[in-house]
């Protein structure tokens, strides 16, 4: 069958889609959120990962009368003794 260019003119150009177009578009759709969804978050989720994996394991909690390498501890701190305050000289009223 040969296409002439008046018969093209007269074709509806917005026919509706067919069920089946539409199921295989909305399914490229979805594919492609998908992807696009798994290629973005995909780096995240393998840091959460190794954070996850990386932890330390927890700490026991303290013994009656232990201080240190234990959850609840206390850790010494070193202060600097503080310089005795030094008097202020008394205001001179100054002169005319």
């Amino acid at each position: 069958m040969k296409l002439r260019l008046s018969e093209i003119f007269r074709r509806n150009p917005y026919r509706p889609v067919r069920p089946r177009q539409r199921l295989a578009i909305v399914g490229v759709t979805l594919f492609t959120v998908v992807m696009l969804f798994s290629g973005l978050f995909a780096p995240h989720l393998r840091y959460l990962k190794f954070k996850i994996e990386s932890r330390h394991p927890p700490l026991p909690p303290c013994a009656p009368g232990q201080t240190t390498g234990c959850l609840g501890g206390t850790q010494g701190v070193m202060l600097i003794p503080a310089t005795p305050a030094t008097p202020a000289t008394p205001a001179v009223p100054a002169s005319r």
